[in-house]
């Protein structure tokens, strides 16, 4: 899957905050504005299966979070997800697109 579909610019220290369905795995209490390159970033509670299983609001939603190693995200209102290992890579925050992806 492409990220060209991706729409703006993502906002992560407001995503980082409004996270809902996922939570922070690289925040150590200081004050960052999100996670470093490659760093796991967020990490899903649980299986997404539908945008709202992703975040409350669409920054969240577009930023994403990974479990199990896939990175799952919405774009539009549109759900997706890619499986990282199928490519020998990792899900991880990637700093050129401001969001969750396969490293």
């Amino acid at each position: 899957m492409v990220r060209a579909t991706r729409l703006g610019t993502v906002f992560v220290a407001v995503a980082m905050l409004l996270f809902n369905g996922c939570k922070d795995e690289s925040s150590d209490g200081s004050s960052d504005s999100g996670p470093d390159e490659g760093d796991a970033g967020a990490e899903c509670q649980e299986l997404p299966e539908a945008c709202e299983d992703v975040g409350e609001d669409i920054e969240t939603q577009y930023f994403g979070c990974c479990f199990e190693n896939s990175v799952y995200w919405c774009d539009d209102g549109q759900f997706y997800s890619t499986d990282c290992t199928e490519g020998g890579s990792t899900c991880a925050y990637n700093s050129q697109l401001e969001a969750m992806w396969c490293m």
